[in-house]
């Protein structure tokens, strides 16, 4: 069966490791480490920024800070892309 990645918009504050969500960023499928930043830009306005480490733990290890928008969350099932 074929994977399908979207751009569905910003990772939730909700989102976390539990969820067992999978990302992909700079062509590489990525999980949230659980970890987030944000920082106050000017009054009611923030910038959030997320950590992401590579799913393939056989690989290179590695652990980035992205903003959330920048993640593409991958869809695997029909009933998955059905909801988008």
């Amino acid at each position: 069966m074929a994977t399908t990645a979207t751009n569905s918009g910003p990772v939730s504050l909700n989102d976390s490791i539990a969820d067992n969500k999978k990302y992909v960023y700079d062509g590489t499928e990525c999980d949230l480490t659980g970890r987030s930043a944000i920082r106050t830009v000017r009054p009611n306005v923030t910038d959030r920024l997320v950590e992401i480490k590579p799913s393939n733990q056989d690989g290179p290890q590695w652990k980035k800070w992205v903003k959330p928008t920048d993640l593409y969350q991958i869809i695997e099932t029909r009933s998955e892309i059905q909801n988008e």
